[in-house]
């Protein structure tokens, strides 16, 4: 399928016409809720995970401070423990991983007409209703629209 590119004046480099691609909406969104899905699950699966973890290292240090008769006053001050529902620590970074992709995803196709165009339209065929324009102008004179 060719793409349809319509005549322009020659101050501009090229305006092509494309149709909304539900299709490929369809699939971006299946991807994201996926990863967001996966995520939070781990997440939820996790959780007190790291509150367990700070304690036994707690006591173990403790353990260790007991056994070779350090004196109470002698004693490091102890770290504060995470929050009892804290997840464990990758999947945090999971879950942020997959927020920070999805918000990246949304600012690409603000920033960048043509990312949002080759990620959410179809070239068309013919100029009809429901179609858009990608207006490309020349180098260093404005921003596509």
């Amino acid at each position: 399928q060719r793409q349809l590119e319509l005549r322009h004046p020659p101050t501009l480099a090229s305006v092509t016409v494309h149709v909304p691609a539900a299709g490929r909406k369809t699939v971006v969104l299946a991807v994201f809720l996926a990863l967001h899905a996966v995520a939070l699950k781990a997440c939820i699966d996790t959780s007190g995970d790291a509150y367990e973890a700070a304690v036994q290292r707690q006591r173990r240090i403790n353990r260790e401070h007991h056994l070779n008769g350090t004196k109470p006053e002698d004693l490091p001050p102890q770290d504060p423990l995470p929050s009892t529902w804290a997840p464990n620590s990758w999947a945090s970074a999971g879950l942020f991983a997959s927020i920070s992709l999805h918000v990246l995803f949304y600012l690409l196709c603000h920033w960048k007409v043509s990312f949002e165009v080759a990620t959410l339209f179809t070239p068309a065929t013919r100029v009809r209703a429901g179609c858009f324009l990608q207006v490309t102008p020349h180098a260093h004179r404005g921003k596509a629209a």
